[in-house]
């Protein structure tokens, strides 16, 4: 699994060049998060995760409490969920990243890190 350290200064650069929508311009990017698995882990906090991508949904799943989901500009779709937290964490933490490839996790550190 790849964390923010581990990804090269090149991709972060390019990465920082995508737009995004979330859930919350478009409901359906909750369908194309469908079928997403962990591609890495991000840490931030509660309050990062909504300055860069609004409020979280509530999850119906009981292993996660908070999940945001991400269209970026070239397409890729990315999820940041809270997985197996018995309750929700609102400081700094590693978060999942969810994605189809780890390009998605590389797209959500450098959004997280614009917005911060």
């Amino acid at each position: 699994m790849s964390r923010l350290a581990d990804h090269h200064i090149e991709e972060l650069q390019q990465a920082a060049q995508e737009g995004y929508a979330t859930h919350n311009e478009d409901g359906s990017i909750v369908e194309e998060g469908e079928g997403t698995w962990r591609v890495g882990l991000v840490g931030a906090t509660y309050a990062d995760l909504v300055m860069a991508f609004g409020e979280p949904m509530e999850s119906g799943d009981i292993s996660t409490n908070f999940e945001w989901y991400i269209k970026f500009d070239d397409g890729t779709i990315a999820t940041v969920y809270d997985y197996n937290m018995l309750t929700p964490s609102f400081v700094a933490m590693d978060w999942h990243v969810g994605g189809r490839d780890g390009h998605a996790a590389a797209l959500v550190a450098s959004a997280i890190l614009r917005a911060v």
